[in-house]
């Protein structure tokens, strides 16, 4: 959200549960980002197209890497 705090009860994993697997992914264990926003990436970083940035760590970059990949693939047929 980029302009909200919102307070919620849940984990990220309950929370990441909650959301469209086919756009959100988790990065880091404290990560979670709608590949809509996604700028770019490096082997440690997933940079946003709002200026933030969210840390990619050893564990999430082949999930990561993936997912963004089958995400470009399915928007690029649409266009």
């Amino acid at each position: 959200m980029s302009d909200k705090i919102m307070h919620c009860s849940k984990t990220l994993s309950g929370v990441t549960k909650l959301l469209p697997a086919y756009c959100f992914v988790k990065t880091h264990r404290s990560y979670v980002v709608n590949l809509h926003y996604v700028k770019s990436y490096s082997s440690d970083t997933v940079y946003l197209s709002n200026g933030e940035a969210a840390y990619l760590s050893k564990n999430y970059q082949k999930s990561f890497r993936t997912s963004y990949m089958n995400f470009l693939e399915k928007n690029y047929v649409r266009l």
